[in-house]
């Protein structure tokens, strides 16, 4: 954490965030002790493109089926926030991104279930899936991050 010209610079695995809060500067300019919880927010929106072909493997109402392809993953509109806590109360202060970039992430994934037949057209669809990144991102502190995950899906297909 620094203080230079009037804001307050934290630096965190997603990139250095400033803010200009004057009770803050105050406080950290003062030296005062009140500040000892500190509690950082972080959201984001994410834009999940899946591309993939399945086989149902039998044409009864339900069946089972496998899915298998790539999904591709754009992060905008991060934003971080920073909770300021003394006793039992906290003050939430916006952060500012320093350079507030996109990030994008591809995925191969793998998925079995079961799949419902509604109609000729349509069918409901559940499976567990597996995401695996294709390549590694770098954070603001030059670690490789690769996080696969497991999954619930759940949706409606179309047949055209």
């Amino acid at each position: 954490m620094e203080s230079q010209d009037e804001q307050v610079q934290f630096k965190s695995a997603e990139g250095d965030v400033v803010t200009d809060d004057p009770q803050l500067i105050n406080q950290i300019a003062q030296g005062q002790s009140g500040l000892y919880k500190l509690r950082m927010n972080y959201s984001y929106r994410m834009l999940s493109i899946p591309l993939g072909i399945g086989y149902r493997f039998s044409h009864h109402v339900i069946a089972p089926h496998i899915v298998g392809g790539l999904n591709c993953e754009i992060i905008t509109n991060r934003q971080m926030s920073i909770d300021v806590g003394a006793g039992n109360s906290y003050r939430n202060i916006p952060l500012r991104f320093t350079q507030n970039t996109t990030k994008s992430n591809v995925q191969a994934f793998g998925a079995a279930g079961l799949s419902f037949s509604m109609s000729e057209k349509i069918e409901f669809q559940v499976d567990g899936a597996y995401y695996r990144p294709l390549h590694f991102l770098l954070n603001a502190n030059g670690y490789q991050v690769q996080s696969a995950r497991i999954l619930l899906n759940c949706g409606v297909s179309m047949k055209l």
